[in-house]
């Protein structure tokens, strides 16, 4: 259900972007084309997220009566399978009027419960700005979007033939014939020929254990610091593979 709706990934400037996942996940961006109701009173009207970070969002609106200082619900509108996807509220900063789109943007005041359970926490977690899930694998990833990978200590080849079976923002889980130490330093190298540009990164090995079915090494490896150039084309491949594992 997510396809098509994350447009790209990118850095807020053109600085190198802080190795601390916390700080990389505030220093991003994410354009979107979520759909949403904005509700106000009584009445529901259509809006559109174009941008969505972990402090605010962007949203247009044909019909929504868009004022500075409101507070407003917002709720996906599309249905969520198997997970939470609750509302949020959000306080509008400012509005500028765009052709026939009223475009303003918003930071959440809602509670730290609520926001554990919005769609907003589930689009994010989606995309890899979820510590505690994005290292696992999920079974709604398809064996067909998988990413062929290498690792490289300086120059040398760890490990030939591998595959990123997971990736987000903050990392990756690699499945390999063997796993690697924890703490070892190393560089990550994905490419999907002929889609997408080889990718390499910096990244340290955090764990790695069995998979029981098919007895190959699972690594969860965590990004170190990447530059704007680099964030953008990481965003290209957890899209592709945001598309690749979802329906139309």
């Amino acid at each position: 259900m997510l396809r098509n709706v994350i447009q790209s990934i990118e850095s807020m400037d053109a600085q190198e972007i802080s190795n601390t996942l916390v700080e990389k996940r505030r220093g991003l961006r994410v354009k979107s084309y979520a759909q949403v109701r904005a509700h106000l009173g009584d009445q529901d009207h259509k809006a559109i997220v174009t941008e969505l970070g972990v402090d605010g969002l962007r949203m247009k609106s044909m019909e929504a009566p868009l004022v500075q200082g409101q507070e407003i619900e917002l709720r996906y509108a599309s249905s969520v399978e198997d997970a939470e996807a609750g509302p949020v509220r959000v306080q509008v900063a400012w509005v500028q009027k765009s052709g026939r789109d009223l475009v303003a943007g918003a930071r959440y005041v809602d509670t730290r419960e609520n926001m554990r359970r919005s769609w907003v926490r589930f689009l994010l977690t989606e995309i890899g700005f979820d510590d505690t899930r994005t290292y696992q694998r999920r079974k709604f990833i398809r064996v067909d979007a998988s990413i062929p990978s290498r690792i490289f200590q300086e120059s040398e080849v760890l490990i030939s033939e591998a595959r990123l079976v997971n990736i987000g923002i903050g990392g990756c889980l690699l499945e390999s014939v063997h796993g690697l130490e924890k703490g070892l330093g190393v560089t990550v190298e994905m490419s999907l020929w002929r889609i997408l540009p080889t990718l390499r990164l910096p990244a340290s090995v955090l764990e790695h254990r069995s998979d029981p079915d098919s007895g190959l090494a699972l690594t969860s490896l965590k990004f170190g610091s990447i530059d704007s150039a680099q964030v953008k084309l990481l965003g290209n491949y957890v899209i592709n593979m945001i598309n690749q594992s979802s329906p139309i």
